[in-house]
């Protein structure tokens, strides 16, 4: 047993020695495209709580940074942990992918002309902002996936009843 768990302790530290420093990268660079995002105007005026997005974009880098300190002082345990900060809900990617999401309900907003999927719109768009700007990033982007979907059949199946 003892052979076995070294075995694995000694995969795990190879494994993070090769796979953190490319996910590191990668976040590093969501970050920075997440902040250029949020001081766009369109995203400004989307009626989202960005303030506290800003806030954890720091918390994010802290994250990065120890992160980053840990894998080069050789602490591959410390180096995880701080990585499980993004897969935990706090990836920039995440958040990104839910400004956009809303971005682009609020535009099929503006093109409908049917009052059920509008209100269905507006449904999905108020429910996904509230869970955004409570903190809720992950249960958002679920919400909104399964928000498109069920629209995407209601549209779908209205363009099929028109023919």
């Amino acid at each position: 047993d003892f052979r076995n768990a070294n075995y694995w302790d000694t995969l795990n530290g190879i494994r993070a020695k090769v796979e953190i420093p490319k996910e590191i990268k990668q976040i590093s660079v969501s970050i920075k495209r997440l902040e250029k995002i949020i001081k766009t105007k369109s995203v400004q005026n989307l009626g989202l709580n960005l303030e506290r997005v800003g806030a954890l974009v720091n918390e994010m880098r802290q994250n990065l940074d120890t992160a980053q300190a840990s894998l080069q002082s050789g602490d591959f345990e410390s180096a995880r942990e701080a990585m499980e900060f993004f897969h935990e809900g706090g990836h920039p990617g995440e958040i990104e992918g839910v400004i956009f999401g809303i971005k682009d309900l609020k535009n099929m907003l503006k093109q409908k002309r049917s009052s059920g999927a509008v209100s269905e719109i507006g449904r999905i768009i108020e429910e996904v902002s509230g869970l955004f700007n409570d903190g809720n990033y992950r249960e958002a982007r679920e919400t909104l996936d399964e928000g498109r979907s069920g629209l995407m059949r209601l549209l779908n199946q209205r363009g099929s009843e028109r023919r």
